[in-house]
């Protein structure tokens, strides 16, 4: 157990790239349902509790770079920390509904972020201005995963992408400037709570019960079967090699993504609510309704 919370623990993630502030160069980042945001140091193993919400977190993110800090909650805000400063940059209160779930774009100015209960949608905002950018609507129902690619179909291509999933179902491209709904890429049958890309754009994955692995260069579609109810979060290996899932099943599986078949199953006692990949991919962190945020070897 690499920290642990005074509740389910229900986000967690390192950053993008090699972060550009040595406070956060070791850093994991989690989030839960006690409201807490904490800041996790992998070498020295401290623990940092950086600030509060009022509500659950369902989602921490650090901006690509590690500049910044976000989190969003069931108490209807967005919190931005800077982490040069080590201080509360913004807090968002416009968001009008639960936040799910929030992504950066690569130059760390805009965030992204979705949203659903009463009213689904997706909002971009300017994060050195404090300005709402647009707002996106097309889903019926919650926006339950938004992911800015680091490639997708090429550089150029993926210059303006994002894709999002939720309760309708769908796996949608978006043109984030123009506000365009492009493609939907997969469609579920149930809610998508899960949605991850590769590092060289290659390959699309997102899940309801099944999981649905997309080819995006030759658009070839490989269903992946095991898991027995919802699957809650997917994650690919750095180097791509691999694909993780975690579901409401209370089991983990590692699949390999050239061959589109399941590795390995881990059991856990208690659901696991989100799962990342360290930067060497050895390793997997997971966190989960057992309040800690845990640490998985790879062999």
């Amino acid at each position: 157990s690499w920290t642990e919370h005074a509740a389910p623990a229900m986000s967690v993630c390192f950053p993008m790239y090699e972060p550009v502030s040595t406070n956060v160069k070791n850093a994991l980042l989690s989030g839960g349902y006690d409201g807490k945001v904490r800041l996790f140091d992998t070498i020295n193993r401290n623990c940092q509790e950086l600030y509060e919400h009022n509500g659950w977190i369902w989602s921490v993110t650090f901006s690509p770079y590690g500049r910044w800090i976000a989190s969003g909650s069931a108490d209807k805000t967005v919190i931005i920390w800077n982490v040069e400063t080590g201080k509360i940059e913004t807090v968002l209160t416009e968001s009008e509904d639960i936040v799910l779930s929030l992504t950066f774009r690569r130059d760390e100015r805009m965030l992204t972020i979705g949203s659903g209960d009463d009213e689904a949608k997706i909002q971009f905002w300017d994060v050195e201005s404090n300005n709402r950018l647009r707002k996106l609507q097309g889903y019926m129902n919650a926006v339950r995963a938004i992911v800015v690619p680091k490639n997708f179909m090429g550089q150029e291509r993926s210059a303006h992408v994002l894709i999002s999933g939720g309760d309708d179902g769908s796996v949608r491209q978006w043109n984030y400037r123009t506000g365009e709904c492009i493609s939907i890429l997969n469609q579920h049958e149930g809610w998508v709570w899960a949605v991850a890309c590769s590092a060289y754009g290659r390959w699309l994955a997102s899940g309801d019960v099944t999981i649905k692995l997309k080819n995006i260069q030759n658009q070839v579609l490989y269903e992946l079967s095991g898991h027995e109810d919802s699957v809650w979060a997917t994650i690919f290996s750095p180097d791509s090699e691999l694909l993780a899932s975690c579901s409401y099943d209370k089991t983990i599986r590692l699949w390999s993504v050239p061959m589109q078949r399941c590795l390995s199953i881990i059991a856990t006692e208690q659901m696991a609510r989100d799962i990342v990949f360290t930067p060497d991919s050895g390793s997997l962190i997971v966190c989960s309704d057992d309040n800690k945020v845990k640490r998985f070897r790879i062999d």
